[in-house]
């Protein structure tokens, strides 16, 4: 379930002297809009997450997170004209880095029970995922937060993110849904 007041309290927490951008939420009649334009229902934590702030930028692991301002072709649009069987897939774009990685919240059940965020690198391609970033949103935006402040305040990522053992015993000690994941590599492993 996603808690908004926590990503709420971490973003606050760590926005302090940061040059973070987090714009307001999303109203429930404009999400239910882009629903209705992709022709089927987001996740709730989708929506919770778009209703607290649409489309926020903290640098850090992503430069940006995807909402759903303007129209929804301004939204998912561009990344839709450029990988076509995400919008197929149903897969929502949830944020990118500058170097063209994505991260996507699958949504038809495809690797297991659930949401999860799958991670997409550049180069390997936009087909198949790299690797399942996190069991769901929530536990995705918790460690991009956490990886953005210590990037910023440290320069640095953190032990866990270079060391495959640490980074995998942290991850499954934080997120250990992330297990109930099958048809990707996990993050550890890429």
């Amino acid at each position: 379930m996603f808690d908004a007041n926590r990503i709420e309290s971490l973003l606050r927490k760590y926005q302090a002297g940061a040059p973070w951008i987090i714009p307001g939420g999303a109203s429930a009649e404009r999400v239910a809009l882009y629903e209705q334009e992709m022709g089927f229902a987001f996740p709730e934590d989708f929506k919770a997450w778009v209703m607290l702030t649409n489309g926020p930028q903290i640098s850090g692991s992503f430069d940006h997170y995807f909402g759903v301002p303007g129209a929804l072709t301004e939204a998912f649009g561009k990344l839709y004209e450029i990988i076509p069987n995400w919008r197929d897939k149903r897969w929502i774009p949830i944020g990118g880095d500058s170097c063209g990685c994505y991260c996507a919240m699958a949504t038809q059940q495809e690797f297991g029970e659930g949401y999860p965020i799958v991670y997409f690198d550049i180069d390997k391609g936009f087909d198949k995922p790299t690797c399942i970033e996190a069991s769901d949103l929530q536990h995705f935006l918790v460690r991009q937060v956490e990886v953005a402040h210590l990037i910023r305040t440290k320069g640095i990522m953190s032990t866990y993110e270079r060391d495959p053992d640490a980074r995998k015993k942290r991850i499954q000690e934080n997120d250990p849904a992330i297990l109930a994941f099958h048809g990707a590599r996990y993050p550890w492993e890429v």
